[in-house]
């Protein structure tokens, strides 16, 4: 097992001090580094690199969280006009069917009743026609009768 295995680990978040960065490079390099040495000015400027590049994600995050809120609302906006279209689309097609019904049950009832008027027309002659025959057969038996 190497050396490298089994380092500390480093600092966990930009906010550590400076002399934890002193005390972990003594536990890790057995080296001292006094407050002006360079290494440590890299460190802090990597801590200003570090919360500058943070408050940058941050402010993508947020302006990207909007975006996808805004694209969001529209979509639901899209879908909800969309589904509007469509209910209305059904509802004229299925108001054009029961139109189209009703049309035809009155074709089929102006049918009907044409066709019993011709029945009743000719129930009519066909009774006249019974009549004149019951007519005519007591009058024949009248005449036989005499």
């Amino acid at each position: 097992m190497s050396q490298l295995d089994s380092l500390p680990p480093p600092p966990h978040h930009a906010g550590e001090s400076l002399e934890e960065l002193r005390s972990l490079l003594w536990k890790t390099h057995k080296v001292t580094v006094d407050e002006y040495d360079p290494v440590l000015m890299v460190y802090t400027i990597h801590q200003v690199a570090i919360k500058e590049f943070q408050q940058m994600l941050d402010h993508h995050d947020r302006v990207f969280s909007e975006a996808a809120t805004e694209a969001a609302q529209i979509y639901a906006d899209n879908v909800g006009q969309s589904l509007e279209g469509f209910k209305s689309d059904a509802l004229t097609d299925a108001i054009r069917e029961r139109l189209s019904t009703v049309r035809d049950t009155a074709e089929i009832t102006d049918n009907a009743q044409g066709r019993l008027r011709q029945t009743v027309w000719l129930l009519w002659w066909l009774t006249a026609l019974n009549y004149l025959g019951v007519a005519l057969t007591l009058g024949i038996l009248t005449v036989l009768a005499i």
